[in-house]
């Protein structure tokens, strides 16, 4: 993780480049892994945190699925798996083994897309005309309880098409840091190996996913993207 920070402080950005109007997403079916670190800010103190996850990304299925695992300095290990069922309208999630289900609305949220307007430049790592060529985005989001800025390196795909590959994201509540994170995306597909992914977690079609379990997820629930933030 140290050595792609450093080659994106070192290498050159070009500005003005790739500005075109709208957004760039990932493809319709992606597949991919994440490694995370991060730190959190609680009353208690500092926990740093770091793990991997899986994510699944269907356009035309209207469903995105966040598989993690991870582990917290104090608070120890934790499972995260969140099922975000658009064409159902519901949003599953299962902390440890412990589901809560809630009302999804709107339309499917495209995961990781990228809004040209905060297009910042091209990176070019490496030494000669053939290196890897990527783009740098400043990442906003923001809703009544936090602030989120980021930076990401995103691969360009097509015009509309790409794929972000490392991003950092710092979280303000009430304008002093609550959290920070770091993430690289690595082994992605444009296709989903194993469809069942997406059915609902067995966990969630036991009677034990009540109201009570909803406080436990939104209080362990950690979402980087869009405006479904509950840290």
């Amino acid at each position: 993780m140290k050595v792609l920070i450093c080659l994106a402080i070192l290498s050159s950005v070009t500005p003005g480049l790739g500005q075109a109007a709208g957004e760039c997403c990932p493809p319709s079916q992606l597949q991919g892994t994440a490694a995370f670190r991060g730190l959190m800010l609680k009353e208690e103190g500092a926990d740093p945190y770091s793990g991997y996850s899986n994510i699944y990304h269907d356009e035309k299925k209207g469903k995105y699925v966040w598989d993690v695992k991870m582990e917290f300095e104090k608070a120890g290990p934790m499972t995260l798996f969140v099922l975000e069922d658009y064409a159902g309208g519901k949003r599953y999630t299962v902390v440890n083994g412990n589901c809560s289900v809630e009302p999804l609305k709107g339309d499917f949220n495209r995961e990781d897309c990228v809004n040209q307007s905060n297009f910042k430049g091209n990176i070019n790592i490496g030494l000669d005309p053939s290196g890897l060529t990527m783009s740098l985005f400043g990442v906003n989001y923001s809703n009544p309880m936090y602030e989120i800025y980021g930076e990401a390196m995103v691969q360009q795909i097509s015009d509309k098409r790409c794929l972000m590959q490392t991003e950092m994201v710092t979280v303000r509540k009430n304008s002093e840091l609550f959290a920070m994170q770091s993430v690289i995306v690595f082994n992605a597909t444009a296709s989903i190996s194993n469809p069942a992914i997406f059915d609902i977690p067995k966990a969630c079609k036991m009677a034990s996913a009540s109201r009570t379990n909803i406080r436990f997820a939104s209080r362990f629930g950690v979402y980087f993207h869009g405006l479904n933030i509950k840290l």
